[in-house]
């Protein structure tokens, strides 16, 4: 309804940020976003997440990407997440997909957060594409009308193995620069 319409700017971001969840949660379908002639969203349709990232955050955001995949008894989980200096204002940018669906869940999306605490400051927030196929007995999608929202039976365990894989993935690559140090005694010979 037009009463309801925000600005077009306003819906605009909507929209591209409703066609970027889209176009990750189906990297096998080629997606074309334009606006007043301008290309907004190109996707080429290849089954390959990160070029679809490439596609929505750039060549730059890419380079600074990690390939994740982890899975238990209940749950596989692949996706990509940013190196720390990578980051975000807001936790738009941390998209979870559950057996091809695009989901919200506040305590999956605290967990991820959390597991970067230590690397970035506590206003900023990682890019985050992770895909987690489930046996669909074990979700409830039936919490929000939009079934943007669900519910895991085996939350706990989910969330321990996210932040397992985040942090095991982040000590690994976060590359502390050794410091050589000289004895003094070599430091006056060279004077």
């Amino acid at each position: 309804r037009l009463k309801y319409l925000k600005s077009l700017y306003t819906e605009l971001a909507s929209i591209t940020d409703y066609m970027n969840k889209l176009a990750l949660s189906k990297p096998n379908i080629k997606f074309t976003l334009i606006n007043n002639g301008n290309v907004l969203l190109n996707t080429d349709g290849t089954n390959n997440l990160l070029k679809t990232i490439s596609s929505i955050y750039g060549i730059d955001v890419v380079k600074k990407m990690i390939e994740v995949s982890i899975e238990d008894d209940d749950y596989v989980v692949n996706g990509y997440i940013s190196l720390p200096e990578v980051n975000r204002s807001n936790r738009n940018h941390m998209i979870t997909i559950v057996n091809g669906r695009v989901v919200k869940n506040q305590e999956l999306n605290r967990t991820i957060n959390d597991s970067y605490h230590s690397y970035k400051p506590d206003n900023r927030y990682p890019i985050v594409v992770l895909e987690i196929d489930v046996d669909p007995s074990l979700i409830d999608v039936n919490v929000h009308p939009t079934k943007m929202d669900i519910k895991f039976s085996k939350m706990d365990s989910l969330l321990e193995l996210i932040e397992g894989m985040i942090k095991k993935v982040l000590d690994k690559k976060i590359i502390i620069p050794k410091v050589e140090t000289k004895h003094y005694e070599e430091i006056k010979n060279i004077e």
